[in-house]
């Protein structure tokens, strides 16, 4: 019998969307898996009844009889949607994963940003002799921007 899994996430992100999907995709054919996609378009600081009505997707994890899930966790974008998720996984006690950020109790995959974001400001710093460096960064909230500018700092 075909194993099931959900990839909760928000859709906003095409570039992201289809690299991580791809890579999903293929493994998912060569062990014979169907792929569920539970996609929202919540966006920071919109009206609350979008917000919920958007989330709603994600309540399939209730009704579905999923063999485990992926939270492409970065690409969400309210407490709500990281709380629902991370509840519904530990009650149905499904097999998760999350991608880039990390939600309690949940394993997780995460990018080193701040090795990779330091090695290149060395590089610029030492070997291009950059004195003033700009970062330009997404929301302020964002952890995996907030390490990259650490590193850049340090």
């Amino acid at each position: 019998m075909k194993k099931k899994i959900a990839v909760c996430g928000s859709g906003w992100s095409n570039e992201y969307l289809k690299t991580v999907m791809s890579g999903i995709r293929k493994c998912a054919g060569e062990h014979d898996t169907d792929i569920f996609l539970l996609m929202n378009y919540t966006i920071t600081n919109a009206e609350r009844y979008k917000e919920i009505g958007e989330a709603n997707i994600f309540h399939l994890l209730e009704h579905g009889s999923f063999d485990g899930v992926i939270i492409l966790s970065n690409t969400l974008h309210t407490q709500e949607e990281y709380e629902y998720l991370s509840n519904i996984v530990k009650e149905k006690s499904l097999p998760a994963i999350c991608l880039e950020y990390q939600l309690p109790g949940i394993d997780f995959i995460a990018t080193d940003n701040y090795s990779g974001m330091h090695e290149l400001c060395e590089h610029l710093l030492c070997h291009h002799e950059v004195k003033h460096p700009v970062f330009v960064s997404g929301p302020v909230e964002n952890p995996e921007s907030n390490v990259r500018r650490k590193a850049l700092e340090d």
